[in-house]
């Protein structure tokens, strides 16, 4: 008589239960790193800083030709602010501009430095000078002050630049530039 051989076939792999928790684990993991690394990142960070004072420049320039009036740039090491030239008074004022040109302090630790024609630009401004005077013009015409400007962490090597050619043309981060 024939004997019968019983066979059992053993399935090898997973289910798809096991499959969908893990899945959903690798998810979960995935969804916290995000969250976090979103949350290091600061709002006032370099590149952000770096990103509004680029727009600002920008609507200055753009002001600068619409109205045919002469703006400033004034840097200290830790803020800046825009000046406007009083034909008039024959000097720069920081007084009646938008709202949006404001002084602007930098966060803490944050610092600029700046190069016009390849020279450092000393960046201290005595508070009670009587003249302000900017460090970059930017000029009706459509121009600027040729500078590279380099907004740093202290105790880091995070840094940001800003580059304005005399042609009135902004370009951020560019590739060969000259170190502190």
């Amino acid at each position: 008589m024939p004997m019968l051989v019983k066979s059992r076939c053993r399935q090898v792999g997973f289910t798809l239960l096991e499959i969908l928790v893990v899945v959903a684990i690798v998810g979960i993991v995935a969804g916290m790193a995000t969250l976090s690394m979103s949350m290091v990142e600061n709002p006032r960070g370099l590149r952000r800083e770096m990103d509004r004072l680029t727009a600002l420049v920008q609507l200055v320039s753009d002001e600068a030709l619409l109205q045919g009036r002469d703006y400033g740039l004034l840097l200290e090491p830790d803020k800046y602010r825009f000046l406007v030239y009083n034909y008039d008074k024959s000097l720069w004022e920081d007084q009646g501009l938008d709202p949006r040109l404001r002084s602007r302090d930098l966060a803490p630790g944050q610092r600029f430095h700046l190069l016009v024609e390849g020279q450092q630009v000393p960046l201290d401004v005595e508070e009670n000078a009587e003249r302000l005077v900017p460090h970059i013009a930017i000029l009706s015409s459509g121009e600027f002050t040729g500078f590279d400007l380099e907004m740093y962490t202290e105790f880091s090597d995070e840094s940001e630049w800003l580059r304005g050619t005399l042609a009135g043309q902004l370009i951020r981060n560019p590739e060969t530039l000259v170190e502190r």
